[in-house]
């Protein structure tokens, strides 16, 4: 009994922990979670849960084979694409996404009280809002009074001040409270919880503060066909609660969202007002997601069968963007699914939908069964027009409510016989050594990312030494990811331009040299390794090398400005000037497309042509050379092309910026 009890409360606690799966740090002012410690805890719990959940149910099993069929097409072809893929660490953490789903639903599974885990979903997410409205009244307005100028300060600006909980952006976690919340509401309205009343007012709270319209707008379907099946059922009580979880929640935004200090262009009142105004004209792009879809389809259709690999979306994606609307998400499921695992990754996902359909029938009884399928259906939504299987959390929730469908009640599982105790013991065994082997995966993956923001800070800083040591413990606890080996290399050459001392110098070259023999050989197709591999050739001064691999880095993304100006400037540097000018022509076509306010490359458009400037009055032709700068000088001036931003790789101050434009061009005058 005692073993029961202890399994039932951790198995509440694995389900509460998965909404705080956003892939990100939960940030509070006075304390922040680490990742590492979010996604540790959740691995151990679901181990441990797992466990003591089999050992205490061992007279009758669910039927979770039935799940498995539907479920190992995709989880296959996902696994399958490891050996192909453009970038193998990402494809690796993808199947351990998978894996993690996995458990946590032969955990589903196992537990007989249903209710334990969607009460933990609920209360989870609620949580979630919690962080959120925290993050709102405590954590920006302090970052605010702190940063008030240089990058950081345009970060916030940028990022408006919107609270994103655990999650890497706030649209991730309005669709997730949005995908939990008709759960919420199945509790408020048929268990007459006045706790998940409370829950539901603050889930709904928290999609507000996200504002997102998506989530806002799947939210308000929610209520009305929950509203709908009540009246059908002419249960007043449950629609008075739901209409006070209305209230409640109106009451909650309007508290969170009143009072403090209101900034110009900053906060949630700011981005609610902005994106209420910019509706109408966002609805035709749906925010720029067409372009994105339309960029995501030209990779589809390069490599249609079987895509570039599960997580590798942006490596294809860059390929064939245009210049307009960067992204490393593909905000859409299927796009994503689509351009990573193609038309075999697209069967195997509908081959899973397919058998959602063909079982639901069976959940349409009962209201617990009506309500998981609004949720579902809540998910799904969202995950067609905006990005919800890059997140952890919004991958393992909807295979868990979906295998809902396909599960049969352990009161009605299969009698324990000789050979069914085998198979389920083998099942067992399958499941827990998937979890150890992704536990301990996991664990490094976020000492590594870890270790990779302490050497981003340290160099920001101009601790270069300690940048390196940090990128050192990166690739010994990750070598699979060419992430560490970018900065690494990176940081190195940064030290060798600006080092004197010739015993060192030798000493970095050595460990140039080891990276380089680490990475040449890999199958990954990324180009920012190329860029930085051809950097370090330079350095080493083989130019055959040097070519190559800029060449590669403009093969796998030729839209990049920053790309062009680094190699055009390597040629420039040499008096290969029009071997220079042809790698700078090569930019002209995606100009256009940096045009404006909302493209945060603007920057490098100023930069190749004043790069441009320079190689023409190298070739001694100072009238083009004198134009030229002028025309940068002019449009830097009307603001053109984005100048300062966060989001770029090279944040400029626009007064500086434009200061140095016009003493280049009194040089050239």
């Amino acid at each position: 009994m005692r073993t029961s009890s202890l399994a039932g409360l951790l198995i509440f606690f694995v389900f509460l922990t998965i909404p705080f799966l956003g892939g990100n740090h939960l940030p509070l002012s006075f304390i922040t979670i680490d990742r590492f410690w979010i996604d540790g805890a959740f691995g151990v719990l679901l181990i441990i849960a797992t466990v003591l959940e089999y050992l205490g149910n061992e007279k009758s099993r669910p039927n979770v084979f039935r799940f498995c069929w539907f479920f190992l097409p995709f989880f296959g072809m996902t696994a399958i694409s490891f050996f192909y893929s453009w970038n193998r660490f990402n494809t690796v953490a993808g199947v351990s996404v998978l894996v993690w789903s996995f458990g946590a639903v032969y955990l589903y599974s196992l537990c007989s009280k249903k209710d334990v885990c969607l009460a933990g979903l609920v209360a989870g997410a609620a949580l979630s809002a919690v962080g959120a409205m925290i993050q709102h009244k405590i954590l920006f307005p302090s970052l605010v009074n702190v940063f008030t100028q240089g990058y950081y300060a345009h970060l916030l600006k940028e990022q408006s001040g919107v609270p994103f909980a655990s999650y890497l952006y706030h649209n991730m976690l309005g669709g997730y409270l949005a995908f939990v919340f008709p759960l919420s509401l199945y509790y408020t309205a048929y268990k007459k919880s006045t706790v998940s009343l409370f829950a539901s007012a603050v889930i709904m709270t928290g999609v507000v503060l996200t504002s997102t319209r998506i989530g806002l707008g799947i939210v308000l379907l929610t209520l009305f066909a929950s509203t709908v099946m009540l009246l059908l059922e002419r249960d007043k009580k449950g629609m008075i609660r739901t209409l006070c979880v209305v209230v409640l929640a109106s009451l909650l935004s309007l508290a969170m969202l009143s009072g403090g200090q209101k900034q110009k262009s900053f906060g949630v009142q700011y981005a609610i007002a902005h994106k209420a105004k910019t509706a109408y004209t966002d609805l035709s792009t749906i925010n720029t997601r067409t372009d994105i879809w339309k960029n995501a389809m030209s990779a589809f259709r390069n490599k249609p069968w079987v895509g570039y690999g599960a997580g590798s979306f942006e490596y294809g994606y860059r390929k064939y963007f245009d210049g307009n609307s960067y992204t490393a998400v593909a905000h859409s499921t299927l796009a994503k699914i689509a351009v990573e695992l193609g038309i075999f990754g697209l069967l195997c996902y509908c081959f899973y939908v397919y058998g959602i359909c063909l079982y639901v029938k069976g959940r349409l009884k009962g209201p617990l069964g009506r309500f998981i399928i609004l949720s579902v259906l809540s998910g799904t939504l969202f995950s067609l027009i905006d990005f919800s299987f890059d997140v952890t959390s919004h991958v393992i929730t909807f295979f868990v409510l979906t295998s809902t469908f396909f599960l049969t009640d352990p009161s009605i599982g299969q009698v324990s016989s000789k050979k069914s105790q085998q198979k389920n013991l083998t099942l067992f065994t399958i499941v827990l050594t998937l979890l150890f082997a992704v536990f301990l995966f996991i664990t490094k993956v976020n000492i590594f990312k870890t270790s990779v923001e302490n050497g981003d800070l340290q160099t920001q800083d101009g601790l270069l030494m300690n940048a390196l040591t940090s990128y050192r413990e990166a690739i010994e606890t990750m070598p699979l990811s060419n992430e560490g080996y970018v900065k690494a290399m990176s940081v190195l050459m940064s030290m060798y331009a600006t080092g004197q001392n010739q015993k060192m110098r030798g000493a970095m070259t050595t460990e140039l040299d080891e990276y380089l023999r680490a990475i040449e050989g890999r199958k990954d197709k990324n180009s920012e390794l190329y860029l930085t591999m051809g950097k370090a050739y330079v350095l080493k001064g083989n130019a055959a090398k040097t070519d190559a691999f800029f060449k590669k880095a403009l093969y796998y993304y030729p839209s990049s400005g920053y790309y062009i100006h680094e190699i055009a400037g390597y040629y420039a540097a040499r008096g290969q000037f029009d071997t220079a000018m042809g790698y700078i022509r090569q930019f002209d076509p995606y100009i256009p497309k940096h045009k404006g306010p909302h493209n945060p490359r603007g920057i490098f458009v100023y930069k190749i042509r004043d790069l441009e400037a320079d190689v023409q009055a190298s070739k001694r032709n100072r009238v083009e050379a004198l134009r030229i700068a002028r025309q940068n000088l002019e449009d830097a001036k009307n603001n053109v092309y984005v100048i300062t931003s966060a989001k770029s790789r090279s944040f400029t101050e626009q007064n500086c910026l434009l200061e140095y434009l016009e003493k280049r061009t009194r040089m050239f005058e």
